[in-house]
Formats: C-alpha cells, structure tokens, sequence
C-alpha cells in the first residue's frame, strides 16, 4: 500500500529540501536528520517525533495508523510516550480536513481503551498475586497510561 513511498525521504516526497540546521537545539537537529532519513527506516520513535512536532504527518500519518491498527498502544523505547498520544495532540484544526484518517483514529482509540483497561486489570492482578493484598494502583503511581487513556477518551469527545 505504501510501496511507493517507502524508499524515498520527505524531504523528496514534499519536494522541500531544507539547508543545514543554524540553530543547534536537539530538536531541530533531529528533524533536520529525519526530513533525509527513508521513511522505510522510520522507527517508531521516529513516527512519535515528527508526528509531535507536526513535520511531514500528511505523508507519515497512514503509515503511523497501519502501525497503529496493529499495536494500538505502540510506544517508543527510546522515549517512553505512545505514538497515539502524538496522533491525537494534533491540532484540532488538522483533523478537519482528514475526515478518514480521523475516523480511523477514533477506531484506532476505542482499541486502545480496550486495551488499557485489560493492561490495568492485569497489573492489578499481579500486585494483588505479588502482595496478597488488595492495592489500588491509582493510589500508588501516576500512571502514563492513564494519561493515554484520559486524552483518548477527551479526543474521542472532542471528535463526535
């Protein structure tokens, strides 16, 4: 589905190649580095970072909701934040325009409810296995997937 795009960089498929970076920040380096790299090579941290930063998401939005579909809790292993998180930050202004991509996104996000209430069952469990007692995790940690699941439910509001 994506064959075609896969081995080029954004930098070609937009058609926009930038200079050398002239401000040293970390970010701009990495987007710099990114807007180069094939979008084959992408990882899923790199979908997370450009995605946040809203650089090149027309053409690495499908490919972030294939992987999305598949693995609707995908996150980073090198930044410890979901790649829906970045998705559903866009603004809300982006997503006026992307009637399918944003249909797909509210599925995308109803799966990844489904999905954090198993995860937290399941830790649940564990501690209660672990600790033979009843403990409440909400009372224990902040929870990132919480979080995810908090923004989710609000995007999802937000986009009826």
């Amino acid at each position: 589905m994506f064959a075609f795009i896969m081995s080029k960089t954004i930098e070609a498929l937009e058609n926009d190649f930038w200079d050398d970076p002239t401000y040293p920040a970390s970010f701009v380096l990495k987007t710099h580095e990114l807007r180069k790299k094939p979008i084959d090579d992408f990882t899923i941290e790199d979908l997370r970072f450009m995605i946040g930063e809203n650089e090149g998401t027309d053409i690495l939005l499908p490919i972030t909701l294939d992987r999305l579909k598949d693995s609707p809790l995908a996150k980073s292993y090198v930044y410890p934040e979901f790649l829906l998180f970045s998705v559903i930050s866009l603004p809300k202004e982006y997503w006026e325009t992307k009637k399918n991509e944003l249909q797909s996104v509210k599925t995308i996000g109803n799966l990844a409810l489904k999905e954090l209430e198993l995860t937290w069952k399941q830790r649940q469990s564990n501690l209660k296995r672990e600790y033979n007692a009843e403990i409440d995790l909400k009372d224990c940690i902040e929870d990132p997937e919480d979080k995810l699941a908090e923004l989710v439910k609000k995007f999802l509001e937000n986009h009826t």
